[in-house]
């Protein structure tokens, strides 16, 4: 026996538990999600670029600049069960966020440095261009997405799990 054992006691180890035992627990708790991923194909749906949207659409302002856009989704191309999470069966979602990426959303005074947009996809979509104030720098790639149905488990904070007293 070393000196560090004898001063602190031997390392003990941690039983690991084999977590299939869990399995079936675990999997009744998935619920669906829509999983975000690249595209070849181009479509409504994409990441960066400029918006395609009606001309009547109003780009986002706040704090006398414009709002970078994020993105746009096209709701018609989500997974059907997506109308069941409270998303509506059609129409387009468009995002923004503030260009100089200086918000979080704690301080109340960040209210309106991000924006959700949904239009019903009744209009003509057009392109769109940059508002005077946006700079290049905040224009993204675009890049198409496309949308699968997947499965999820709970965050590992979840009461539900933490009830199962699992190691790292």
């Amino acid at each position: 026996m070393g000196l560090l054992d004898t001063l602190f006691g031997s390392k003990k180890t941690v039983q690991e538990k084999d977590l299939s035992e869990h399995r079936p627990y675990l999997d009744s708790l998935r619920i669906p999600a829509i999983r975000v991923e690249s595209s070849a194909a181009s479509g409504v749906s994409k990441i960066g670029g400029l918006p395609v949207a009606p001309a009547s659409l109003p780009w986002p302002v706040w704090n006398e600049k414009p709002l970078a856009f994020l993105g746009q989704f096209d709701l018609a191309s989500l997974p059907k069960t997506a109308a069941t999470q409270g998303l509506p069966e059609k129409g387009i979602l468009y995002f923004f966020y503030d260009q100089d990426q200086s918000t979080w959303g704690f301080d109340p005074n960040d209210r309106d440095s991000w924006k959700v947009l949904y239009v019903n996809g009744n209009e003509p979509l057009v392109p769109t261009k940059a508002p005077a104030g946006l700079g290049n720098d905040f224009i993204f790639n675009e890049k198409p997405v496309k949308f699968t149905e997947i499965l999820t488990y709970p965050d590992w904070q979840d009461d539900r799990i933490g009830a199962l007293d699992l190691t790292d």
